[in-house]
């Protein structure tokens, strides 16, 4: 390691910096040069050499980087030309973000173009340095680079940071797969508890009490204590069967029954923000795909105004464009468009745009005073090399951009020596393999995703075979527990209802049996985790859930036979506790009804999005459930004003006989 750098690292930079320095001594001994300078060419060689530690300082090391650029160019201590330089800050640039935290905002980056940008016009300015009369051609060039570099760091960052969180997940989501379903099965077991609950509150709420007092009273009293016990136990034997089946059934998503159109309509508050959403998405993808190519196009046409403005000198006679003297303008605009469908055909579109860098130049659009074919075709290779589906796509793309990037240089008929094709390469080849690394992170990503995507379905699958274990084995013990006390509470009772005129004394022993069995129910229970809750009225139950609620009770619940007005209070407790989670405290309004021979139950909230959150998802389920026993329906779906509403209305025998509250 060398300054936090690998060995290889550091070779490569070693090897950027005699590269510079060989440019540098070329182009002062080559055909035009001026004497050998060993300034120019030490000062070619330091450029690259702050990068040795990029890995450990980005920051400073690109910005080390820019101020040598800018003091060679302030002092005049560079060769004509002087390539290396470009090549020199594109990676800096590059590595400047590239190793910055993902979705920062690139301080550093942006530090070092500042200063290149700053320094280039402060020279305009004031006139001294490289760049006294700087041209438009100048600035391009700068900006280029400035946005170029940053680009392709900024996309690296982002893409090797996602790998590397996908593939913290993973791990993370394999180390706790034990925690993840020891919660699986502890969110079960107390969703079955809950379930267990309503068929002990109709089993135990009263039985025992009752049961104890048919011990001692008179034979008429005594039927009808038992008779209520009979009830019981009947509506239990419901209750029971209903947990019994949700136990046992799929943990799918229940299939509800599709609400009313008014219901189905959407508030305009909802449709504005959704449309506003898809706007905003459309205007994002827009933008991610039609930026490069608006910036590779007006590169091209602020090249062909500094053609104008300020031609370089050439000793080589410049041909006229072959199609008049706007053809290159209009080229100008067309050459880079084929990259607006790269993310369809990203091979493709790379291929496109060199082969109209090509035609370009052979009609004479693009020559020796233009820097456009190389700066384009290196932005397409390093962008059909990210693009790319396939490494060896990827490759197809690099090869022929470094090929296009030469002939190019070839169609300019000047006598380049072999320093100016090294650039030339050295330049398509940085940026092509850029792209590759940057689709390789993209892939790492990818693959890690799909990983964690696999990693967690495995989890799911194991966790949801555990749970329907869970749910069988305590489905068995309610039937066996419950059932068989249901089962002889109901006969008890009978036995106790026929022979209370005939035979007291069987009478009350058939109480006493009821009992007994109670008892013994009640300690089985508590050993599968059930309580022994007492069942709740409306308005106990809207009194203390901690929302502002309405009651409208229009029905009096003591005229509903007892496992209606059971299955009404279970339906308004998980209604009022999903309000809780999802939406917050916010105004409800509880609804209980008649209409026709239909009892109604319905539940509607406000707008809310602050809600606890939580819950396992069975809660509609369950009140599905409990509405198809007794033949309703329920529906459950968004409110006109954007809130939530949930309506049952199940069938009541003898309607004519509902009391009004």
């Amino acid at each position: 390691m060398i300054l936090g750098t690998s060995r290889r690292a550091a070779a490569l930079v070693l090897a950027l910096a005699l590269w510079s320095a060989g440019e540098a001594y070329w182009q002062l001994t080559g055909p035009g040069g001026r004497e050998a300078s060993v300034i120019v060419v030490l000062w070619a060689l330091a450029l690259p050499l702050p990068l040795v530690a990029a890995r450990r300082a980005p920051g400073p090391a690109s910005l080390a980087v820019v101020a040598l650029v800018v003091a060679r160019d302030a002092f005049e201590q560079r060769a004509p030309g002087a390539a290396a330089q470009t090549v020199v800050l594109i990676v800096a640039l590059f590595l400047s973000e590239a190793g910055a935290r993902p979705r920062s905002f690139p301080v550093r980056g942006l530090a070092a173009g500042g200063l290149l940008v700053g320094a280039i016009v402060t020279m305009d300015l004031l006139a001294f340095g490289v760049y006294e009369r700087a041209s438009i051609g100048g600035y391009a060039h700068a900006l280029t680079l400035v946005i170029g570099g940053l680009a392709a760091g900024i996309a690296m960052r982002d893409r090797g940071a996602e790998a590397e969180q996908r593939e913290r997940e993973v791990r993370e989501l394999e180390a706790t797969s034990e925690r993840r379903l020891d919660l699986a099965l502890a969110d079960e077991r107390a969703r079955i508890a809950g379930e267990v609950d309503s068929t002990v509150a109709l089993l135990l709420d009263g039985v025992r009490p009752l049961a104890d007092r048919a011990r001692h009273a008179p034979a008429t009293e005594l039927a009808e204590l038992m008779g209520a016990v009979h009830d019981r136990a009947q509506a239990a034997m419901l209750e029971l069967r209903r947990a019994v089946r949700l136990l046992r059934a799929p943990d799918d998503e229940p299939e509800l029954a599709p609400p009313p159109a008014a219901a189905r309509v959407p508030s305009d508050a909802a449709v504005g923000s959704a449309r506003a959403a898809v706007r905003r998405t459309r205007i994002q993808h827009v933008l991610g795909v039609a930026t490069p190519v608006l910036l590779l196009a007006l590169l091209g046409l602020a090249d062909q105004l500094m053609v104008l403005q300020d031609p370089l000198p050439t000793p080589l006679e410049i041909p006229d464009p072959a199609l008049g003297a706007a053809s290159p303008w209009v080229t100008a605009v067309l050459c880079p468009l084929p990259l607006l469908w790269r993310r369809r055909r990203p091979v493709t579109a790379a291929l496109a745009v060199f082969a109209l860098v090509v035609g370009r130049m052979l009609l004479h659009d693009l020559s020796t005073l233009t820097f456009t074919q190389f700066y384009v075709t290196v932005a397409a290779t390093f962008i059909g090399a990210t693009a790319a589906r396939t490494v060896f796509g990827g490759a197809v793309v690099v090869a022929a951009g470094t090929a296009t990037c030469v002939a190019s240089l070839a169609l300019e008929q000047q006598p380049y020596e072999a320093y100016a094709y090294s650039f030339i390469l050295l330049l398509a080849l940085a940026c092509g393999v850029g792209g590759l690394l940057v689709r390789d992170r993209a892939v790492s990503a990818a693959r890690a995703r799909r990983a964690h995507e696999r990693a967690d379905r495995a989890q799911e699958a194991r966790a949801r075979q555990h749970v329907a274990a869970e749910r069988i084995v305590a489905a068995r013990e309610l039937h066996d527990v419950v059932g068989r006390a249901v089962t002889i509470i109901t006969l008890q009772a009978a036995v106790a209802v026929r022979y209370a005129p005939l035979d007291l004394v069987r009478a009350r022993r058939a109480g006493a049996a009821v009992a007994q069995v109670a008892g013994d129910v009640e300690r089985d229970l508590i050993r599968l985790g059930a309580t022994v809750p007492a069942s709740d009225g409306l308005s106990a139950l809207v009194a203390r859930c901690g929302l502002p609620v309405r009651l409208i009770q229009q029905v009096d619940s003591a005229s509903l036979p007892l496992p209606l007005a059971l299955t009404t209070v279970r339906i308004v407790q998980e209604a009022l506790t999903n309000v809780g989670r999802h939406a917050g405290a916010v105004p409800v309004t509880v609804t209980i009804a008649a209409t026709g021979a239909r009892l109604v139950v319905e539940v509607v909230n406000a707008p809310g999005r602050r809600g606890v959150g939580g819950g396992s998802g069975h809660g509609l389920a369950g009140m599905l459930e409990r509405v198809e026993l007794y033949g309703g329906v329920l529906v459950a779906g968004p409110g006109e004003d954007g809130g939530w509403r949930v309506r049952a209305e199940l069938p009541v025998p003898g309607a004519a006989r509902l009391a009004v509250a």
